[in-house]
């Protein structure tokens, strides 16, 4: 009995804590990035849509499916026009023509790019080999340069964050302008080339 009582099971015992991530140490490894990176792709789900966590808006996706981005971009006739949503039947949506919360919006989607901006520069700074770090490095600006052609393709050039120094600043910017906004995309992609 003093055995089991002296050499006891405080090892056991001893509680993990996995709620010790912060902006601070995240990520720290190859399973942590691949980790940030799989809810970029929940836009381009093969359902309809999914709620976004972070905001809690029902978000209809950027695939094919119906009121997708292929939907909403593809030529409309009297056999695809849709009453319901006329104003994305001829083509008279823009930033303001839904509720964002309601999640019919696109435009909110530029908040995306800005999430990307931010887990690129947490890549960069991440403690693991520069291999691994370049193939995630490439993916994710290829996923942002995604995002903002087909932000592009709905708006026009907009003014998404870039500079990972002013993710956090309010200040409305201006539209880039359309040769600034296709460099940054073109950007994305060259560097993205090596990588992948």
């Amino acid at each position: 009995l003093i055995l089991l009582v002296t050499s006891g099971c405080e090892k056991e015992l001893e509680s993990k804590v996995f709620a010790q991530l912060s902006s601070f140490n995240f990520p720290q490894s190859e399973a942590d990035i691949k980790s940030s990176l799989t809810p970029f792709y929940s836009m381009f789900t093969t359902d309809w849509g999914i709620t976004d966590p972070s905001s809690g808006v029902y978000n209809f996706s950027f695939n094919v499916a119906t009121w997708g981005y292929d939907w909403m971009t593809r030529t409309m006739t009297d056999q695809t026009f849709d009453v319901r949503r006329r104003t994305w039947s001829v083509y008279t949506f823009g930033p303001s023509t839904y509720l964002s919360s309601n999640g019919f919006c696109f435009y909110n989607r530029i908040r995306f790019i800005a999430r990307a901006t931010d887990i690129i520069d947490r890549i960069s700074k991440a403690p693991v080999p520069d291999q691994v770090k370049g193939k995630y490095l490439a993916e994710a600006k290829a996923i942002r340069a995604w995002y903002m052609f087909i932000l592009y393709d709905l708006y026009g050039p907009l003014n998404p964050k870039l500079d990972p120094a002013k993710l956090t600043d309010l200040t409305i910017e201006p539209r880039l302008s359309k040769e600034a906004y296709v460099s940054f995309m073109e950007k994305d992609l060259t560097e993205a080339i090596p990588g992948l």
